[in-house]
């Protein structure tokens, strides 16, 4: 009987402390006019040999996510602020083994942010048509919003697969936005440059 108390006991320490209990639920609300949100450059992991189309995706990707936010008000971090502390923090996204929540979380309280969000493009399935260019479908990847200020996700590598990529933002956004309403223009903060 002693034994089954020890494990029962033991079971109940490790649920109690496991990752997934400090996870705040993705219906937590924010107040998008006080809430800034770190953009963290997209990362193409899809392997892509035309670097041109890989930097055109990325870009679409983030332009994505501006509006997504910038339509419901929210704040932003201007990307030269991320930029220069992802060079301050020795850090490149590109790296697999870099692409870990500390780390979005390190460049989050360096720029005094409320929320990162970090894109990873995974697959692209490439198809050359025929006037020689690629057509890009379908797409998959991986999404993470982070609470800066809790240390918590509210979505860690949310992964979307199917059309493109800007359309597979929006599908993976979509449950966590549901509640900001979208604001008048003239409650929107002006983006310039993908991101301020």
């Amino acid at each position: 009987m002693k034994k089954f108390q020890t494990v029962a006991a033991l079971a109940f320490l490790i649920l109690s402390v496991s990752p997934a209990s400090s996870s705040r639920k993705q219906d937590t609300i924010f107040a998008p006019g006080n809430t800034k949100v770190a953009i963290l450059p997209a990362v193409d992991g899809t392997g892509m040999k035309d670097e041109k189309a890989s930097a055109r995706q990325c870009k679409s990707i983030n332009s994505e996510l501006v509006k997504l936010f910038q339509v419901r008000g929210f704040k932003f971090i201007p990307r030269s602020d991320i930029e220069a502390a992802i060079k301050n923090l020795g850090i490149d996204f590109s790296d697999e083994e870099q692409r870990k929540r500390a780390t979005m979380f390190s460049v989050g309280k360096e720029v005094h942010a409320d929320l990162v969000v970090f894109v990873l493009a995974t697959d692209l399935a490439q198809t050359r048509s025929t006037f020689g260019a690629y057509d890009a479908e379908p797409c998959v990847l991986k999404i993470w919003v982070l609470d800066v200020h809790h240390e918590s996700p509210i979505m860690s590598a949310k992964s979307q697969s199917g059309g493109n990529f800007p359309a597979a933002v929006n599908t993976v956004l979509k449950d966590f936005l549901k509640p900001y309403a979208i604001v008048p223009k003239d409650q929107q903060e002006v983006v310039k440059d993908g991101n301020r």
